[in-house]
């Protein structure tokens, strides 16, 4: 099949996102069985040090949603799929114009500005969401079906011996919990802590420095066991309701717990694999949380075998992730 996927933001290798890292790795996959895909994104400046140009075409467009009426003719892709909630709402309504145009709409984050067009308006579009909690969120709002299609998360470029003793936190920006981790650092002065700054460093939502004794900061890494060697726990107070927790699952997959927050689909992400905390705990309870893990053997064992066989369930396998794709992109 020749698929084409349409984003409205920039891509490998010069922008690096949670959301492109998981449309890389679905890429390589279908690449890798003979499926080519093709990517449609913004320009996004110079290549980002350690990432290797993909090894698919990318065409990069000022507006790719306005391109898809020129591209899809010449492409003649077997499936078209748009990324949402942006730029999807835009594509969503060129394909409710015309029945007989077919889109595959995949929601990897929840954010609904605008409305998309009613089922009986668009026959042609189809709806997936890469969690359950988002599947179900989107199927409320759109009010049709909307499949679950994990993604696809490479265990071999994850998994490592953790053998440090830091609590990392990853994405320092306020959104994600960086004021929240700052005043659990200065609660536990005998804890290290790790900050991993991510690729993204925007105006909206800068990344923070946590300026304490007990914290160091890492810039942003290739090979992200670089960076999960040397945690003990993940810390994800994440402020946005999150679709779902990447982070979260290529940590457990190493056997490093998590203490996270309740909001959006993180707590499908945690599951046994660590301990999950209500919006609006205060620093407390966090302490309490990480100390209950840290201070006792018996727990942070029963919590990391917990976190690696969650991270290995079958319906997250990067084959079971392919499938359920495929399944999507023929209906």
């Amino acid at each position: 099949m020749r698929i084409l996927f349409v984003t409205g933001t920039g891509y490998m290798p010069e922008a690096v996102s949670g959301a492109n890292v998981s449309l890389h790795a679905l890429c390589m996959r279908l690449a890798g069985l003979g499926h080519e895909p093709i990517v449609a994104c913004t320009p996004a400046g110079r290549a980002l040090p350690g990432w290797p140009a993909p090894g698919y075409d990318v065409i990069r467009v000022a507006d790719p949603v306005a391109a898809m009426a020129e591209m899809i003719p010449v492409l003649e892709p077997d499936a078209t799929v748009v990324r949402a909630p942006w730029p999807a709402v835009r594509a969503a309504q060129w394909a409710a114009a015309a029945p007989a145009r077919r889109l595959h709409v995949y929601f990897n984050s929840l954010s609904f500005e605008r409305a998309f067009p009613a089922p009986a308006r668009a026959p042609g579009l189809r709806y997936a969401a890469n969690s359950r909690f988002l599947a179900g969120v989107c199927e409320a709002f759109l009010g049709c079906r909307v499949a679950f299609v994990p993604s696809v998360i490479e265990p071999d470029d994850y998994r490592c011996t953790p053998d440090g003793d830091r609590i990392l936190f990853v994405n320092p920006s306020q959104s994600k919990g960086a004021g929240l981790v700052a005043a659990i650092a200065e609660r536990l002065p005998r804890r290290r802590f790790l900050v991993a700054r991510s690729w993204a460093d925007t105006p909206a939502d800068p990344l923070l420095e946590i300026a304490r004794p007990n914290v160091e900061t890492t810039a942003p890494e290739y090979d992200m066991r670089a960076i999960y060697r040397q945690a003990r726990l993940v810390l994800m107070p994440s402020l946005l309701e999150e679709s779902t927790g990447r982070v979260v699952s290529e940590a457990q997959l190493s056997g490093i717990p998590v203490v996270g927050i309740d909001r959006g689909g993180l707590a499908e992400s945690v599951a046994a694999g660590g301990t999950v905390l209500p919006l609006g705990a205060p620093p407390e309870r966090w302490c309490d949380a990480i100390e209950a893990l840290l201070g006792d053997d018996a727990a942070y064992t029963a919590a990391s075998r917990a976190a690696r066989a969650h991270a290995a369930r079958p319906e997250c396998t990067p084959e079971s992730a392919l499938a359920r794709f495929l399944g999507f992109v023929m209906r």
